[in-house]
């Protein structure tokens, strides 16, 4: 078959590139880069190795869920701080192994197997991930544009711990739950520590165990007294936790998948 050259342009457009505007839908990638310091490099070889269990199936389910603007690169790099952070300007999120290393060390008990390792890399690696997410999802869709710093910063973790409790499998509800108790534990360490840029980890892990508790009550009961002693907690935790989840299903509703809400 003779295809003209205008009919081939337009094959060539439609299928790499852009037409009167419309583009190929901008996708999420992931950058390791191998740490010079040998007390990451565990952390590193369990990250490339299990690549699809960690990263890779939560990339896959943020592209298919999400209408992206841009494309966003996630680098795993050392940072020289316990700062990992988005780079709006850049469409950057720098995952440091900094902050990777402190929620995989934060136990007193070592893990026993390779397996064990791997495991508590991906329970502990997750919230970082997701609350880097929740920064780039604010940028690009305008949320929380009138607030101060602290309070982009529980938001952030407030997209982390909804977009885990929404998936509804009983392992994100363990990494919410043990991502809480990181906050509490260095809490605990750094009681006197001056926040500057993030709000002090025992409000942190506050709002985290709220949520948790108001989205199943029943499998967190022990959450319980904790809760109801909050001072600054107003309204039952179910209903704080359905007033949360009703501010993102406004402001996501209309740049995720029409299926979405209604499940």
């Amino acid at each position: 078959m003779i295809v003209n050259s205008g009919i081939k342009w337009l094959l060539f457009v439609l299928m790499n590139g852009c037409l009167f505007g419309h583009c190929a839908a901008a996708r999420l990638t992931v950058i390791y880069s191998k740490p010079k310091s040998a007390g990451y490099q565990e952390i590193y070889k369990a990250l490339k190795s299990n690549h699809r269990l960690m990263y890779g199936e939560s990339v896959a389910y943020l592209q298919d869920l999400y209408n992206w603007d841009h494309d966003i690169e996630i680098r795993v790099i050392e940072c020289g701080s316990i700062d990992s952070r988005y780079l709006p300007d850049d469409h950057v999120i720098m995952i440091c192994y900094e902050s990777l290393f402190q929620k995989v060390y934060d136990y007193p008990a070592k893990t026993q197997t390779k397996k064990a390792f791997v495991n508590r890399v991906y329970q502990n690696v997750m919230f970082t991930f997701w609350h880097e997410i929740g920064h780039a999802i604010m940028d690009q869709y305008k949320i929380g544009t009138q607030v101060d710093r602290k309070t982009l910063e529980l938001l952030a973790d407030e997209f982390a711990v909804l977009s885990m409790l929404w998936r509804n499998d009983g392992h994100w509800k363990d990494i919410v739950m043990i991502s809480a108790l990181h906050f509490k534990s260095k809490s605990t360490r750094i009681a006197k520590e001056n926040y500057k840029v993030h709000p002090a980890d025992d409000l942190r892990y506050e709002k985290m165990i709220v949520l948790l508790y108001g989205f199943a009550q029943k499998s967190y009961l022990r959450l319980k007294p904790e809760v109801d002693s909050l001072d600054w907690l107003s309204i039952s935790a179910q209903e704080y936790y359905l007033e949360r989840s009703d501010f993102w299903e406004e402001n996501l509703r209309n740049h995720v998948r029409k299926d979405f809400f209604n499940n």
